[in-house]
């Protein structure tokens, strides 16, 4: 009701200052209007004030405070964004890690992940009205960074993410009321609502469903532990491809909150320990060193028995994240850093941390540069890399460290220093044992040897010395192989029949495996002479006893030499492998001495590399492929 002189202003306030938004003389319409402000996120506070305009008299007849977590909210900046045009793409965990990260402050103190803001309609409504300008900072991070790697518009990006982000709320408030799967999953399981889903919805909208049905799940979860053990009870319950899948995206999404690790971390003694969990967890091998939260124990085990990728990546990022801050390792000085480092290390190592794309090798030269230097002493960073290279003790860890560091940005700022430490070590090496798990098995050398050899082929060093480098563990492995087949197997107890004593040749397969004695046959090559020439049909490998011999291929009217190989090395093998005229011409430089392998001997010992191994032998076809396509590179 109006009263005369009686108005009715209604009052914003921001940054703790109040202004006049309206007036009215109609008390009811101008509470109303404030509680619809309220609503808008314009202002930190509303507020009614009765004043007669006659006495001067004022009275606030209404007042509310707006609760706004995301107000003075930083956004975390990112180098890199995956590109989103369509409207799944931005559901996707590459795109809700990104956005995870970007918005970390905000989700962190509202105890969301992505995941389940970007289908929860309430978070996201408050989100783009309480906190537009936090949001519109989030955006423009995003789009810079995507517009980085196109070379594209940074204000066209903006828009695509603006339209999207309008599709991602009116989506998920079409779907606000729905609770069919969310029902049906608390009730049985991820296979089951996965199961029903492909059955009832049309395929373009099943991921959507399935996910829905998950966010609302795991919003009801009150903390992040239970967020945690709700995914993990439901992957230790015999999950379907597809269904493992879904819980490795959201426990990783879990990983990869600051505060969601501090809660299921718990007590921590210092950041070297908080590193040796993360690496023990990524293998799947926690070791509680105390009374430990159960979720980090339900969940090494279930990594001990599942991949989970991306689980696995998350965590190993966040050790190398960790690693590579300046804070100390512990609260002991110097020397405890040192020696906490070695122990992280050794721990990072042991558990096959340093085998990814997680710069943990970048991380580690950049705590030693500053950890080890003395006082007076250049702070180099060759001085570090030779730090790191004497405090791992092998040659695998050594080599594991310097295949992982090349592939980096640093790596390739300081590839010289990097491939003479690669080729130090390579020079020495005596078996391809050196370079794996000393305790491996057969099967674990000839894998640990392919894995190690791959990743030296993907890492951004110069072909030539890539296939340099590949090509002495290809000999390395060779060789092991000949020597497994050459070593006397112990004879087995006699039967009653006689059979299998182990003593005629004709036992087994019908061969001996007694290769030295039965198949190589030693041939004298002098100085000078050929053992075969390029083009030729290759019909037997070699075996370089004794001397050197240099392989060279023809380039125009010229030979070019390509490798100079030694005692111990294998040639000729290449052609008997993939049955292809010789790629390459083979010399003696000094007096040479070979052990001659004939093509069918090759061919069985392929063959059972094939019953083996499969996986195997197809990486050494691929391998010999990409020897034969590998231009010639004159140094």
């Amino acid at each position: 009701m109006a009263f005369g002189n009686i108005t009715f202003d209604v009052y914003g306030m921001n940054d703790g200052r109040w202004s006049v938004y309206s007036s009215s003389k109609y008390r009811e319409t101008a509470i109303e209007e404030a509680k619809e402000l309220l609503g808008s996120g314009q202002f930190d506070a509303i507020k009614v004030v009765r004043e007669d305009e006659r006495t001067g008299e004022e009275e606030t007849v209404f007042s509310e405070k707006i609760e706004r977590k995301g107000k003075g909210l930083t956004v975390i900046p990112v180098e890199e964004a995956p590109m989103c045009e369509t409207l799944e793409d931005f559901y996707q965990f590459e795109s809700r890690k990104t956005a995870g990260r970007v918005l970390r402050k905000y989700l962190d103190e509202n105890g969301l992940t992505a995941f389940e803001l970007l289908h929860n309609y309430g978070q996201l409504r408050f989100l783009c009205r309480n906190n537009e300008d936090f949001l519109n900072k989030a955006v423009h991070v995003i789009a810079r960074a995507q517009a980085k790697a196109t070379g594209g518009k940074h204000y066209e990006r903006v828009e695509v993410i603006y339209e999207v982000i309008e599709k991602i709320v009116a989506r998920a408030e079409s779907f606000e009321g729905d609770n069919t799967y969310y029902d049906l999953f608390k009730k049985s399981d991820i296979n089951t609502l996965l199961e029903a889903v492909r059955k009832d919805i049309e395929e373009e909208n099943q991921g959507f469903r399935a996910r829905l049905a998950l966010s609302k799940y795991l919003g009801e979860m009150p903390d992040w532990q239970k967020k945690l053990m709700l995914m993990i009870e439901q992957a230790e319950n015999e999950p379907s491809e597809e269904a493992l899948t879904y819980l490795d995206e959201i426990i990783a999404e879990i990983f990869d909150g600051t505060q969601a690790v501090q809660e299921v971390f718990g007590f921590q003694h210092n950041r070297a320990e908080t590193i040796e969990t993360l690496a023990e967890l990524s293998a799947g091998r926690y070791q509680a060193k105390r009374a430990t939260v159960e979720a980090l124990k339900r969940f090494s085990d279930l990594k001990a028995r599942h991949p989970l990728p991306n689980s696995r990546h998350v965590i190993l990022d966040r050790a190398q994240r960790e690693l590579g801050s300046t804070r100390p390792l512990t609260n002991d000085g110097k020397e405890a850093d040192q020696a906490a480092f070695a122990q992280v290390m050794e721990a990072l190592i042991a558990h096959h941390a340093l085998s990814g794309d997680n710069r943990i090798s970048e991380a580690a030269t950049m705590r030693a540069k500053s950890l080890f230097v003395e006082e007076g002493q250049d702070e180099s960073w060759d001085k570090a890399i030779d730090d790191m290279l004497r405090l791992l003790e092998n040659k695998a860890s050594q080599f594991a460290y310097l295949v992982d560091l090349c592939s980096t940005e640093f790596g390739v700022r300081h590839q010289g220093v990097i491939i003479e430490k690669l080729e130090s070590i390579i020079h020495d090496l005596h078996a391809i044992t050196d370079l794996v798990d000393g305790k491996a098995d057969r099967r674990g050398v000839i894998r640990g040897a392919a894995t190690v050899r791959d990743r030296l082929m993907s890492t951004k060093l110069p072909d030539e010395w890539r296939m340099k480098f590949a090509r002495t563990i290809y000999n390395l492995l060779m060789a092991y192989q000949e020597a497994e087949e050459t070593a006397p197997k112990p004879s087995p107890r006699k039967r009653g029949n006689g059979a299998g004593n182990g003593t005629s040749k004709g036992a087994g397969n019908g061969r001996s495996s007694n290769v030295a004695d039965n198949i190589l046959n030693r041939t004298e090559i002098e100085p000078g002479a050929y053992i075969f020439q390029e083009g030729e049909e290759g019909t037997e490998a070699y075996f370089v006893a004794e001397g050197e011999v240099e392989i060279s291929r023809t380039v125009g009217n010229r030979h070019v030499v390509i490798a100079k190989v030694g005692k111990g090395s294998f040639i000729g093998e290449m052609a008997l492998i993939d049955t292809k005229p010789r790629m390459a011409s083979a010399k003696a430089v000094t007096k040479t001495s070979l052990m001659t392998i004939p093509k069918e001997e090759l061919q069985l010992r392929l063959n059972k590399l094939e019953e083996f191994d499969p996986i195997m032998r197809r990486l050494v076809g691929i391998f010999v492929d990409r020897m034969r396509n590998h231009p010639v590179i004159e140094l």
